[in-house]
């Protein structure tokens, strides 16, 4: 009987602990890589990121181009880690993830330089999984990137990790439950 008392009053002590400081909550990541340019045509352009190593779902990859991709013979290979994601600004949706305005030029006209805005849902949780991810972009010989070059970002959610507040503050609750519970038996 005074051993239900003691385990129902251990695990009040412990929800009402949480209740009160609260848990650990999943914290969203961004983490910006260019703007880089080149006035090479068919440049490519790497980069090497650093991350947290866990991810709640899907991240949001957002990649900007500016340059003179046309709808022709202008485009972009995409890798994370070496792996391939997709050809973009080809005229081809079909073979990417982004949702790049009819996957090419804006305006249709070669040249224009307007840029190039597309996001896409990834699983990137393998190629995070030892702290660091590599960008590859491979722009075909025909495309210049200019001005701003070429630009992104990867948006997505880390794993809850307990606060060190609140495991303190349910360790103490349960320390006082313990010593309360050893001095009835005491008495």
């Amino acid at each position: 009987m005074k051993l239900r008392q003691g385990i129902k009053a251990l695990l009040a002590t412990a929800a009402i602990t949480l209740l009160c400081f609260g848990s650990a909550h999943a914290a969203p990541f961004f983490i910006s890589f260019g703007p880089v340019s080149s006035d090479v045509d068919g440049a490519d352009f790497t980069f090497d990121l650093f991350v947290p190593s866990t991810i709640v779902g899907l991240a949001t990859f957002r990649l900007t181009f500016d340059g003179d991709f046309d709808n022709t013979n202008e485009n972009a290979d995409i890798f994370l880690d070496g792996n391939y994601i997709g050809t973009v600004l080809n005229s081809n949706p079909a073979d990417d993830p982004f949702n790049f305005a009819n996957n090419d030029n804006p305006d249709g006209s070669p040249g224009s330089g307007d840029p190039h805005d597309g996001t896409a849902l990834i699983d990137i949780a393998s190629f995070i999984a030892d702290g660091q991810m590599t960008v590859f972009i491979d722009t075909s010989n025909a495309a210049n990137v200019t001005a701003t070059g070429v630009s992104g970002f990867f948006l997505y959610e880390t794993a809850a990790v307990p606060e060190p507040a609140t495991l303190a503050a349910v360790a103490v609750g349960l320390v006082g439950t313990g010593i309360v519970a050893r001095r009835r038996r005491c008495a």
